[in-house]
Order: structure tokens, then sequence, then C-alpha cells
């Protein structure tokens, strides 16, 4: 009995006292770890579709060898259902780059207007249409990624000719960036994918020029004026 007692006595489980303690370091470590691993998920988000979009262009550049056609890209056409972004603004995909209308589940539908580049249309592809209607800038629309970024370009239009380069020598530049809450995507990077006059397709990050350390660009997106649109201030750097 006195044996038995003793063992009771010194087997106890953790007080009140303890438990409280690790509750609340265990609530820390998860407020702490939580942000952290959305903002990695949402980051993933913006490269996974960086990376759908430089396989596109390749793509498209690929074909245009093959078929020996041109494609002229109007960033600015209107469909009838979706007004087209422009450049300087961060939009959805499907006003920029991509063909899909989520409303009507099907491809957008633009109008022949000859005063517009492109003829009005956000992708013209040449001889004829049966080229428009094969050619994509984005193989896989309407994605998970498709819906959480926004996009935007520097450049009004673009023509690719049958090499896969620029008949201008301009260089085409587009932006990926989260479209989750602003305040919460505080340190995301912008992602970008350049397809330069000669033919050269890459992608990067949008960073500030003649920074060692390869700093994000930091100025404000939301002013169509701000240096951010200036490429003289800001380019795609490989460096991520």
């Amino acid at each position: 009995m006195r044996s038995r007692r003793r063992r009771d006595k010194g087997s106890h489980g953790f007080s009140l006292l303890e438990l409280v303690v690790a509750a609340a370091i265990g609530s820390m470590m998860l407020g702490w770890g939580l942000p952290v691993y959305r903002k990695l998920a949402w980051q993933g988000e913006v490269d996974r579709y960086t990376q759908i979009l430089e396989s596109g262009l390749f793509n498209l550049r690929s074909n245009l060898g093959v078929d020996r056609s041109n494609c002229c890209i109007n960033f600015h056409a209107d469909s009838k259902t979706i007004e087209g972004l422009g450049i300087n603004n961060f939009g959805k995909p499907n006003e920029l780059i991509e063909l899909f209308d989520q409303s009507t589940s099907s491809n957008l539908v633009f109008e022949d207007d000859e005063l517009e580049d492109c003829n009005g249309h956000r992708l013209k592809c040449l001889p004829d249409d049966d080229f428009t209607k094969k050619y994509r800038l984005v193989q896989i629309e309407n994605s998970r990624e498709s819906k959480a970024v926004d996009v935007a370009t520097l450049t009004s239009s673009y023509i690719l000719s049958p090499p896969g380069t620029s008949t201008s020598g301009d260089d085409l530049t587009i932006l990926i960036r989260s479209n989750r809450d602003k305040m919460a995507t505080t340190g995301l990077r912008v992602r970008c994918v350049l397809l330069t006059g000669n033919g050269d397709l890459s992608q990067g990050s949008w960073n500030e020029v003649d920074k060692p350390n390869r700093s994000a660009c930091p100025y404000d997106s939301e002013n169509p004026e701000s240096a951010f649109w200036d490429s003289s201030k800001c380019f795609c750097s490989a460096e991520q």
C-alpha cells in the first residue's frame, strides 16, 4: 500500500499553467507561420502563371516559324463583352492576354475595325483567320492561377514575324502580380516575361535599375505616369 501511494504521488499530469503556456506558444507560432505560408502560396501562383505565359509565347513563336505566319497583338482592343486593358495598368488576364470569356464560356469576339491596330483584334494572324483561331498568347486559359493574378504591359501593340522576332525591333514586356489583398501581399515580387525584338524570350522579376542587390521596383504601380512603368528605371531581370 505504501509503495502504491508513493507511485501515485510521483505520477501527475500537466498543470493548468503549463497547458496555458504551451497553448500560448503554439498560437504565437501559428500566427507567425500562417502569413508566411500564405505569402509563399500566393507567390507560387504568380510564378506558375508566369511560366504558363512564357510557355504560351514560346509556342506561339515556334508556330509562327513552322507556319510562316505573322501575328499582330493589340492590347487596347475591345471585344464585344470585355474592354481592352491597354498599357501601364494592371487588370485581369482576359482583359489583356487571354481570349476566353468567362461570362459566355466561349472565346472573346472582336469586330473588324480598319482604323485600329490589328484590325481591332487582340490577336490577328495572317495570312487568314484560320491562324487567328489557332494561335493563343496563353495556352491554358481561365486556370486557377489566371484567377489569382493581375497582368499589365508596357507595350501598346506588337507584331511577330515568322522567325518569332518583332518587325519593329521593340521589346514586349508583360508583368504579373498577385491580385490578393494589397496590404496582405506586401513583399511579394512582381514577375515579368520579356520577348525582345530579336526573338529572345525570358522570365524574371521587375527590379529597379542599377541596384546591386536587384531590389524590387519601388515605384507606385497604381499611377500610370509613375516611374514603375519606365523601362529606364525598372527592368525585367533574370535574377529573382
